[in-house]
């Protein structure tokens, strides 16, 4: 659901936004980023402080554009950040590419991860199953994004628990499906239009799914049982902040929720992780044990 902002600037000074809703005001950043604010409150409030809102409907939907400072960094992520993925068995493919070739993969690699989302939460019934999650009387603490891994941090603009954990392997497109991405990338076009439902629905599984010429078992984590997969499998994770508690209700919708998605017509997987069995996102990444 769309949050919906009145929008203010400063006089001689910044944008800002209020969300009457939650009462939370977010400000217009040196990057040209939303980013939470509260010292604004006390300045909205200050009788002092002189402000206008804006009314006008071009510059409103100017604004409502800007990413906020946690979308931008979900949707980036830099070569050392990709580096932490697992499997990594595309790595003699991707060391091969410049540096710019890299940073132009993952823009794409990002760019299907987003249209995947759009097109799988549906499928999938992702989005009711992290609402079980979000509304249970347990308090499940959502993960922060800078303790997230590669995938969670991905798919938090959609989700708060659970996620897409495939890999994603773009150079497997051919010419004709890679130039229709990198046309909606060049456009700034993340919409799952009709045209590129189809597109999604024609290539997914030869990107995501891990190409073994038999099934096998990848592993998806640390080496434990528990974290090895059929290579064939849609993996979803769905991860907690440690500081949850309660486990018994976590894998209860986990076990109920893995029974539904039989249902679907690509074998699905759960995987519970925790802070241990991630590779966190941060300058000082470290192997997992």
């Amino acid at each position: 659901m769309q949050t919906n902002y009145k929008y203010f600037k400063f006089i001689e000074g910044r944008y800002f936004r209020l969300n009457e809703e939650s009462y939370k005001f977010q400000i217009l950043n040196d990057d040209n980023l939303w980013e939470d604010n509260y010292d604004v409150e006390s300045l909205y409030e200050d009788p002092a402080i002189k402000y206008q809102e804006i009314t006008d409907r071009e510059t409103i939907n100017k604004l409502k554009s800007i990413k906020t400072l946690k979308e931008f960094e979900a949707n980036n992520i830099t070569i050392l950040d990709y580096e932490t993925r697992l499997p990594n068995s595309n790595q003699e493919y991707f060391n091969n590419l410049s540096n710019v070739s890299k940073q132009e993969y993952l823009n794409l690699y990002l760019l299907y991860y987003n249209l995947l989302y759009k097109y799988l939460i549906p499928k999938l019934n992702l989005k009711q199953y992290d609402n079980m999650l979000l509304n249970s009387d347990n308090i499940f603490y959502q993960v922060s994004l800078e303790n997230m891994d590669l995938y969670q941090r991905i798919g938090s603009n959609y989700l708060k628990y659970f996620y897409l954990r495939n890999n994603l392997y773009i150079e497997r497109l051919t010419k004709e499906e890679l130039d229709f991405l990198k046309k909606k990338l060049l456009s700034n076009n993340n919409e799952l239009d009709q045209e590129t439902t189809t597109f999604i629905e024609n290539t997914y599984q030869k990107v995501m799914l891990e190409n073994t010429k038999d099934i096998t078992n990848i592993n998806y984590g640390p080496d434990n049982y528990s974290f090895y997969k059929p290579s064939n499998n849609i993996i979803i994770g769905v991860r907690v902040d440690d500081l949850s508690k309660e486990t018994i209700e976590l894998e209860a919708i986990v076990n109920f929720y893995t029974k539904k998605l039989k249902e679907f017509k690509i074998p699905c997987s759960i995987i519970i992780y925790n802070g241990f069995s991630i590779n966190k996102l941060s300058n000082d990444n470290k192997n997992m044990k």
